[in-house]
C-alpha cells in the first residue's frame, strides 16, 4: 500500500510541514499540507496534550544540574530578557485554546512558503508534481478558491 506521512511544527516566526511517502502518495500529502496551511484548527485534546508534555519536561529541567545553569547563564547574559528565558510551567498551563488559534492563524497568514523537494524520486517526477502543485495553489490563490478534491469532483 502506498503511505504518505504529513508533520509539522511551528515557533514565533515560522511554520514547517514536511510531506514524506511514495512518489504516487506524495500529492496526496501535499493536499493535506494545503489544508493545514488554508484551513488550520489546533485540536483542544493535542493542546492539552503538548501542554502535559511540555510541564513534564521543564520539572525535568528543574532538576538537571547542568540545565540549570545553563538557564541560569542565559538570564545572566540576557540581563532577564524574557525573550531569552524559559517560561514557567504557569505560563504554559494559561494558554487558552482561543488565544493559541489566534497566534496559529497570524503566522500562518503572515509567513512567506518555501517548498522543497527531498527524497527518492526521480528529478522529472519532482520537477513535474512541484509545477502542478504550483499550478493549483496559484489557482486557488488568485480566485481566493479552497482546493476542491479531484476525486470527489470526478464522481459527481
Amino acid at each position: 500500500p502506498l503511505t504518505v506521512g504529513v508533520r509539522g511544527g511551528q515557533d514565533d516566526t515560522a511554520m514547517t510541514l514536511s510531506v514524506s511517502g511514495d512518489g504516487a502518495a506524495i500529492e496526496d500529502g501535499l493536499r493535506l499540507a494545503w489544508l493545514l496551511l488554508t484551513e488550520p484548527r489546533i485540536d483542544a485534546g493535542a493542546l492539552d496534550q503538548w501542554k502535559e508534555e511540555v510541564d513534564s519536561a521543564l520539572k525535568q529541567l528543574a532538576v538537571t544540574i547542568p540545565m540549570r545553569g545553563m538557564i541560569a547563564l542565559q538570564e545572566v547574559a540576557s540581563g532577564k530578557d524574557v525573550r531569552f528565558t524559559v517560561p514557567s510551567a504557569e505560563h504554559y498551563a494559561g494558554i487558552q485554546l482561543e488565544k493559541a488559534q489566534a497566534w496559529h492563524d497570524a503566522i500562518v497568514s503572515k509567513a512567506p512558503m518555501e517548498v522543497a523537494i527531498v527524497g527518492n524520486i526521480e528529478p522529472d517526477a519532482a520537477i513535474a508534481l512541484a509545477n502542478k502543485m504550483a499550478r493549483a495553489i496559484w489557482a486557488m490563490v488568485t480566485k481566493e478558491e479552497d482546493y476542491r478534491d479531484p476525486a470527489r469532483a470526478a464522481a459527481a
